[in-house]
């Protein structure tokens, strides 16, 4: 597996401390990709590297066809360690049936350590089937020195800023993995609309079917967006700032605001502003015992975290969705994963939100149009 981080790079150390908890040093904004190699006594972290010269290519499994299909002219010298990334996970894709290729982009939140990132991340692939993609920013606590052993307010602080820091990093990793979309794809699908435009020159329903059907047969790889926690604040930021890129970028089929710690007042102002290809899904436990000691980080001056307050949800592209008191989640700040999963809605709403398709209507659940808010109708519980 990789990840995509813009933490500091030890090289001389091993396994998970190859990555600190301190933003890189060339700033926060720089991004590097980290292949994850797992056997059975270790775990090793390989920084991938910045170029990959034309004379390693094979090395890396790049071929000529592959690195033209990533948008790059076949006579170039060198490409960018991006391209062995996308490959690597375009190959994996393929291995996968069609309906199931599904690329999910992960944001974990505050106080998370990297072994930690890559267990979840496993975990995602292992529960849901998906091709898991992480972000990890330097999150734990340790994005000052003088930090690096707080705990509660100072280390919560420190992480709010190191997320604040690290918008153009995550802006700018959106928009190198809808630029990789749309080379592999874009020219195939100038090649669908000129052919149904000849097929159907005076059927403009027809042409429309014949486009619909063609273009979902030639690209079946769904792209969807998990923010848990302070990664939702981190976001906010991508939104909100005006220099940003990925604002203007379609790439998700949906975006799952999972246990959001960000304030629910005025929080339509910047969920608004994400572009998205189906839904939006903001989900709510009002028991959460981690938003609900992130409300008392600052005393009266924290507001209410949206992820666990049932109130003021009026953000017109978002679907709320309400798991207080559902069977097995309890005060679970995690319920994509661990025993809140056993609930068999539970996992399927996920596996529904991750892979792309409409979770509500997956799973059938009850809208209550006074609150704005789903719930679920099933509490089966499996063992």
């Amino acid at each position: 597996m990789f990840l995509v981080t813009n933490r500091i790079v030890y090289p001389d150390k091993t396994g998970f401390n190859v990555l600190g908890d301190q933003p890189n040093p060339q700033g926060s904004q720089e991004l590097l990709a980290v292949e994850v190699i797992r056997t059975a006594n270790k775990t090793e972290l390989v920084p991938v590297p910045d170029k990959i010269k034309r004379a390693d290519w094979t090395k890396y499994g790049l071929t000529v066809a592959a690195v033209k299909d990533l948008g790059f002219d076949d006579t170039v010298s060198d490409v960018p360690g991006s391209a062995y990334v996308a490959n690597e996970l375009l190959k994996k894709l393929n291995k996968l049936p069609k309906s199931k290729r599904c690329v999910l982009l992960y944001v974990h939140g505050y106080n998370t350590k990297v072994e930690s990132v890559i267990n979840t991340t496993l975990e995602l692939e292992k529960t849901y089937g998906v091709v898991c993609l992480p972000f990890t920013w330097p999150s734990n606590g340790g994005g000052r020195p003088i930090w690096k052993k707080a705990h509660g307010l100072a280390s919560y602080l420190s992480d709010k800023q190191d997320a604040r820091s690290s918008v153009n990093a995550l802006d700018r990793l959106i928009l190198r993995i809808g630029n990789y979309t749309e080379n592999l794809f874009g020219r195939r699908r100038v090649n669908v609309l000129e052919e149904a435009a000849k097929k159907f020159p005076n059927d403009l329903e027809a042409r429309l079917r014949f486009q619909s059907k063609a273009l979902d047969s030639l690209c079946p790889v769904k792209v969807s967006l998990l923010l848990h926690s302070m990664g939702n604040y981190l976001f906010q930021y991508v939104m909100a700032s005006e220099s940003n890129q990925s604002s203007r970028a379609l790439l998700f089929e949906n975006i799952i605001l999972a246990s959001a710690d960000v304030n629910n007042s005025d929080h339509a102002e910047w969920v608004n502003r994400i572009p998205f290809r189906r839904n939006i899904y903001v989900t709510i436990n009002e028991d959460d015992f981690a938003l609900d000691a992130a409300r008392k980080k600052f005393g009266d001056e924290q507001k209410a975290r949206l992820g666990h307050y049932r109130h003021s949800l009026n953000a017109a592209s978002a679907k709320y969705i309400d798991f207080t008191n559902v069977s097995a989640v309890g005060n679970a700040h995690t319920y994509f994963l661990d025993s809140p999963i056993n609930n068999k809605s539970i996992r399927e709403f996920f596996q529904a939100a991750f892979t792309g398709l409409r979770a509500e209507e997956k799973v059938g659940m009850r809208y209550d149009p006074a609150e704005n808010i789903y719930q679920l109708r099933s509490v089966a519980i499996t063992q």
